[in-house]
């Protein structure tokens, strides 16, 4: 019965992850949650439950969400596993830290500077900050 428990925080973990690239094509986008939901005939409530992790998604969902952001469902699933490493076996979640709106924005920014100097100078200063 053990075993069973961990399948379902496997499944729960996955949940959130999916989630979380949803909602990073979201604000890529600058797209609200209303937006979103407007063009999957839901309630921004539902798209807020599906960001968190808290509902899960439907295939037939998982395809619209794929159609609106023009993505292939292998997006979504993007560092579920780790297939490299010797350490973990098949099924072992790589863990996705770097989700919050914050990290997101920042990551966003960050993209849109060309200059190579620039974005080693930001690289450095997230460095200093962060000792």
């Amino acid at each position: 019965m053990l075993k069973l428990a961990s399948v379902f925080m496997e499944l729960d973990d996955i949940e959130r992850h999916i989630g979380k690239q949803i909602k990073m094509l979201r604000m890529a986008q600058k797209m609200s949650q209303k937006d979103l939901a407007k063009k999957m005939d839901i309630t921004y409530q539902q798209v807020q439950k599906y960001e968190t992790g808290l509902n899960r998604i439907s295939v037939s969902r998982l395809w619209q969400i794929c159609n609106i952001f023009s993505i292939t469902p292998n997006f979504l699933f993007e560092n579920v596993l780790d297939v490299s490493s010797n350490l973990h076996s098949p099924g072992d979640l790589i863990p996705n830290n770097v989700a919050t709106s914050q990290d997101i924005k920042l990551m966003l920014a960050f993209k849109t500077i060309d200059d190579g100097d620039k974005r080693n100078l930001m690289i450095k200063l997230c460095e200093a900050l962060a000792s």
